[in-house]
Parts: C-alpha cells; structure tokens; sequence
C-alpha cells in the first residue's frame, strides 16, 4: 500500500509540476532568463570592476614607483650637489690657510729682513758712536796734556784752574762758558 500512495503521490506532484508549468512557466522562463541576464551583466561587472582596479592598482603602483624613483633621484642630486659643496667648501679653506701661511712666512721673511736691517743700522750707529767717542777722548786727552804742559809751564793761579777745568768741562758738555753764566743769570733773575 505504500507503494500505490507513493505512485499517487508521484503523479501528483508531476501534476502539479504541469499545472505549474502552465501557469508560471512563461514567467519563471522570463525571471529565469532576466536572472541569468542579471548574472551574467554582475559577472561581466565584476571582471570589468576587478580589471579596472587591477588597472588602477597598476597605475596607482606604477606612480608610487615613478614617485619613489623620483625622490630617489631628488635625495641622489641633493647628496651629489651637497658633496660638491662641502668639497668646494673644503678646497677654498684649503686655499685661504696656504694664501696665510705665504702671507704669514712673507711677513716673517720681512721682518726679519728688517730686524736685521734695524741690527746693521744699530752696529753702525755703534760704532760711529764708538768712533766719536775715542776721538772726543784723544782731544780730551791732548787738551789736558796741552793744559798740564801749560799748568808745569806756568805756575797758575787756583782760580784760574778751576776757571779752564769748568771751560773743559763746558766744552765737553758742548756749551760755552759765556752761554752758561748768561743761563745762570737769567735763570737768577727769574726766580726772583
């Protein structure tokens, strides 16, 4: 008995499915067709979407490799264009510490010429000094001489001594007696 209730059941069911077809099958057809449509616009969608964001995804990593090689480049020219500066930097110190040390040995060999000159100068003047002076004492010698000669010679007076040893010493100081006593006088008077 099952059995007969099954094939009933079944012959049902194909029942309905023809009852079914008739009423609805044009439009589960259509809703069909319209769904596979839908599918298949949302599939083409959807690669045109994935392609597109692929695209841009490329585009985006191509710029941010053109960006990056960029900044590379800008970091390579700044760091090239830095070196050429510190270098250049580098080589005008260089430059201006021998242009002083030639000018400080210029000016070293200069005054050394000149210290030496100032010595020669110095010798010179020495021994021009030492000249007048031996020959102011050979003429201060022979006067004495002439004067003692003249003191044996003549007994001479104390005031008269003592008057040729102040004109001796007037002539060695290079005054002359007349010009000091007029000083002496003078300077009395003034003091009055």
């Amino acid at each position: 008995m099952p059995r007969k209730n099954e094939n009933k059941e079944l012959n049902q069911l194909g029942n309905m499915e023809q009852i079914r077809e008739l009423m609805f099958g044009s439009q589960i057809r259509s809703f069909e067709e319209d769904i596979a449509k839908l599918n298949s616009r949302l599939d083409s969608m959807n690669a045109d979407m994935v392609g597109r964001i692929e695209s841009i995804e490329k585009k985006l990593h191509e710029e941010h490799l053109s960006s990056v090689e960029i900044l590379e480049q800008k970091v390579k020219n700044l760091t090239l264009a830095t070196q050429e500066d510190s270098s250049d930097l580098k080589e005008q110190i260089l430059m201006q510490e021998k242009k002083m040390n030639r000018d400080l040995d210029g000016l070293k060999d200069e005054a050394e010429i000149q210290l030496n000159a100032l010595k020669h100068d110095n010798d010179n003047a020495k021994a021009s000094i030492q000249k007048e002076l031996e020959a102011l004492q050979l003429t201060i010698n022979s006067l004495l001489s002439k004067e003692i000669d003249t003191i044996n010679e003549d007994k001479v007076s104390k005031d008269e001594f003592s008057r040729l040893l102040l004109d001796m010493s007037m002539k060695i100081k290079g005054t002359d007696i007349q010009d000091h006593i007029e000083n002496m006088i003078q300077e009395q008077t003034d003091n009055k």
